[in-house]
């Protein structure tokens, strides 16, 4: 699998805000997509490949406890998720004692992280860097920090171990 980088940086950022300095005008002059252009392109891969098998594992990465950080495999059927497991003991995520019941959407799909990147484009947050699959679309890592001022909001989403799965039915 290989990954292409689609994501503005904080230097293309700066890049960017230089040229309009200069008065270069809109920096997709320059060859700079907007992010929202990147998801859509990224989208419109995913869909185009049509799979509706896959299995994915996920990581998040936050100010969180234990549960919430742990790799979680992600397996999807039909385009509807049909298991989320840990990947270090195959646990079922929400079934352990004191587990929130809110605990598996924790974990999206590919669907989920797309819609958690548009989220964080719609909330306007000062940080987003995604990194998505050149082959697929799917957002493989995603870097958010809403607000670079305040401490523990950031969100990193790492998905790993992409594999499409034979049709079920």
């Amino acid at each position: 699998m290989r990954a292409l980088r689609i994501g503005m940086s904080t230097l293309a950022a700066g890049a960017c805000g230089l040229a309009l300095l200069a008065g270069a005008g809109a920096c997709e002059t320059l060859g700079f997509d907007s992010d929202r252009d990147r998801l859509q392109e990224a989208r419109e891969l995913w869909q185009d490949r049509g799979v509706g098998d896959y299995r994915l594992d996920v990581r998040r990465l936050c100010f969180c406890g234990y549960d919430v950080t742990r790799a979680v495999r992600v397996t999807v059927r039909s385009g509807v998720v049909v298991s989320r497991t840990y990947v270090d003991d195959g646990t079922v995520v929400g079934e352990a004692p004191g587990s929130f019941a809110g605990l598996p959407e924790l974990f999206p799909d590919v669907e989920g992280l797309f819609a958690v990147v548009e989220d964080a484009l719609d909330r306007d947050a000062d940080q987003l860097d995604v990194t998505y699959d050149a082959e697929f679309g799917v957002p493989l890592n995603i870097v958010i920090d809403y607000r670079r001022n305040t401490a523990d909001e950031e969100l990193t989403f790492q998905a790993e171990a992409f594999t499409e799965l034979p049709a079920s039915g």
